[in-house]
């Protein structure tokens, strides 16, 4: 008759087999002793072991589950049948196999432990951390248990008791690096970095490929704007773990800031390629094809993400963004509401939203959405920038100068480039008998329109004005009243009491609603430039300036300005009209394509700076122009100016409608587009007004 439970030798000689790796023999033994001795728990443990080395999960697990029925009062049955049963990923039956253990076996640590471990991953985070607790009143010396327990606090947003377990589990196992790295993270959500940065050195040092905490490192570097730091943080995880998606991500991130895009670009890809479904590195490579100018490729970059993930807010925002940008407005739009349709609270799509609405002309929708973005994020300073400029536009100047100022906090250090002196920022003070420096900011117009409030400063007693500008500008806003000095940058600047941006004038001086004094002209050319061009442009019939392009680093420069010169076609049927062009920017040699029975005088090899071309629009009749600085020079001379306006986003200063401005009032003539690209009605017009001038 067979014995009850098998010989010890068998279980010897099949604990034999598995050390030296014989893992077909201790199956053989294995399953001979369950056919022997059917009815007993050492054989069927037995075979659980065999099986799980042979990778045969559910043999073992079967085997496991046999045990713990023959031996229903045996803790370590039921404690391997929940290793076995969490490991298939079974975790409602490994709980109750645990919990059976402990009802056995109060004190068993290793259940303690499993059990808290699991029920931490199933985020039930009160019974896990009684579980943990349980464990410690057994085991107070376990650093493991104190360790997690830490980690169980900290995502129980428990920051204080977090603390406390970790550093009593350092205390206990000071050479346990997942306890720094766990405790690093801790110290950074708190804001002590610096003992964040400490903690996480001290985890690599004690194991130096210790992949997460070199990568928080590397987030911690980052954000700290050491790149290089960050970099190298970044390239030790990497050596560490070389097929973590994650990781390359972060490097890519990391590049894509710095403007290494082939670089960024090759580590979003590996990321991508380790892990097909990481939508976020979809997003970011769609990121940087959208800011290498392929914008097919990033469309489909954004795409993809979406199909992984159609709740992705933010592909659905930066796929209008994209959308916005290759001005396809509807389908942009529509990938704007879909992400508010997810998330209404999401305020970077409200405001993009705005933007969107406010170039296509619905201003009100604009100013809403604009509203609701700065609902949920008060201070964005994008968003209060754009509302300014809407305000502005509609005309409500009180409103929409102080919105504006928040283009300053966009680049708090510089101004248009321009590193801000030392000196107090101007915000309205008494300027008797003090200096200014006036920063002249963002493109050519810019300054030009906004010089006409330099005199209102020596108005109201500053003793000095320094104007810093762009060196194209200099020989002219030396004709301006009240204008001390010229400067290209400020470097070796002497000492003022204030400066001010130039677009910040308005709102700091006062003037609220009002324009400032309308008299023009307020600048003039010099002389001596007027006496240079004066025989070039002795010239019979009507003289009229031509300029169809603008720069084309402009945002909107694809619409602003005209596709060639052959769009002004219809001009050359004017009778008595002789035209000059002074366009500069690339693509100037289209001039010379004029058609022999309309000759066009090209100056653009001349022109040396806005001086010449100041001298050349005093002497003429008429400049019609796209909206470029050439307007507002002309307007700033007082000479008659036609300006063509696009419909999609109209620049603010033009207003909302009718063909005239209060900037330059009775010089300046707008002629705007009814329809998007559409320019041919716009010419038409200006052909049928310039022969009514030239008569």
């Amino acid at each position: 008759m067979p014995h009850a439970h098998p010989d010890p030798q068998q279980l010897q000689a099949l604990a034999a087999s598995l050390a030296a790796g014989e893992h077909a023999r201790a199956a053989a033994i294995a399953a001979e002793l369950t056919r022997v001795f059917p009815h007993s728990a050492l054989a069927w443990k037995a075979r659980g072991a065999a099986s799980q080395a042979q990778g045969l999960r559910a043999d073992a697990l079967a085997a496991m589950q046999r045990a713990a029925s023959l031996e229903p009062n045996d803790p370590q049955a039921h404690f391997n049948l929940g290793v076995m049963l969490r490991e298939a990923r079974r975790p409602t039956e490994a709980e109750a196999a645990y919990t059976r253990a402990l009802a056995l076996k109060p004190d068993y640590v290793e259940a303690l432990f499993n059990l808290a471990s699991l029920l931490h991953a199933g985020r039930r985070l009160a019974e896990a951390e009684a579980a943990w607790r349980r464990l410690l009143a057994v085991r107070p010396n376990a650093a493991r248990a104190h360790c997690n327990l830490g980690l169980l606090l900290h995502e129980a947003q428990q920051p204080a008791a977090a603390e406390a377990a970790y550093r009593r589990a350092i205390a206990l196992d000071a050479r346990d690096a997942e306890a720094w790295n766990n405790f690093g993270l801790l110290l950074q959500q708190t804001q002590r970095l610096a003992e964040a940065e400490a903690a996480w050195r001290r985890a690599v040092e004690l194991a130096p490929d210790y992949a997460g905490a070199h990568n928080n490192l590397g987030n911690l570097f980052k954000r700290a704007g050491q790149a290089a730091q960050a970099e190298a943080a970044y390239r030790y995880a990497l050596r560490a773990q070389p097929d973590d998606a994650g990781l390359h991500y972060n490097l890519g991130d990391l590049l894509h800031g710095a403007g290494r895009l082939p670089e960024a670009r090759k580590e979003y890809m590996r990321a991508i390629e380790l892990r097909p479904q990481f939508a976020d590195a979809h997003i970011n490579l769609g990121n940087l094809l959208r800011q290498s100018g392929d914008t097919p490729a990033a469309e489909a970059a954004y795409l993809r993400a979406i199909d992984m993930r159609p709740t992705h807010v933010d592909a659905h925002n930066n796929l209008g963004n994209l959308l916005q940008q290759a001005q396809r407005p509807e389908e942009a739009e529509a990938a704007y509401r879909h992400a508010l349709q997810i998330d209404p609270g999401y305020a970077q799509a409200h405001g993009n939203l705005g933007a969107l609405l406010q170039k296509t002309g619905r201003l009100d929708e604009a100013e809403t959405a604009y509203r609701q973005a700065l609902a949920l994020v008060p201070d964005n300073p994008e968003v209060r920038m754009n509302l300014g400029l809407l305000l502005l536009r509609l005309g409500r100047h009180a409103e929409g100068w102080p919105y504006y100022e928040a283009r300053l906090q966009m680049r708090a250090d510089h101004v248009a480039g321009l590193a801000q002196p030392p000196h107090a920022q101007w915000r309205g003070e008494d300027l008797a008998g003090k200096s200014l420096v006036l920063l002249c900011e963002q493109g050519y117009g810019d300054t030009l329109q906004f010089a006409r409030y330099a005199p209102l400063l020596k108005a109201r007693g500053l003793a000095r004005l320094t104007v810093v500008c762009a060196p194209p500008l200099h020989a002219l806003l030396q004709t301006l009243h009240g204008v001390d000095e010229v400067r290209g940058d400020i470097a070796a600047l002497p000492a003022h009491d204030y400066w001010c941006a130039s677009l910040s004038l308005p709102l700091y001086c006062g003037l609220g609603a009002d324009f400032p004094p309308a008299a023009l002209p307020y600048l003039s050319a010099p002389p001596q430039r007027i006496e240079k061009w004066r025989e070039r442009l002795r010239l019979p019939g009507f003289k009229v300036g031509l300029v169809w392009r603008g720069a084309a680093e402009h945002a909107n420069d694809a619409q602003r300005s005209l596709p060639g010169l052959g769009t002004l076609a219809p001009l050359w049927s004017v009778q008595g009209v002789n035209f000059i062009s002074l366009l500069k920017e690339p693509g100037e040699e289209q001039d010379a394509q004029a058609p022999s029975s309309q000759p066009l005088l090209a100056l653009r090899r001349e022109l040396h700076d806005f001086a010449d071309s100041a001298a050349v629009i005093a002497q003429l009749d008429l400049m019609i122009c796209v909206d470029t600085a050439v307007a507002h020079l002309a307007g700033a001379l007082g000479k008659p100016c036609w300006v063509l306006l696009p419909a999609y986003d109209t620049d603010w200063r033009w207003g909302i409608d009718g063909d005239n401005t209060p900037w330059y009032p009775e010089v300046v003539r707008l002629f705007r587009q009814t329809k998007t690209g559409q320019w041919q009605d716009v010419i038409s017009e200006v052909a049928t007004a310039l022969a009514l001038a030239a008569k």
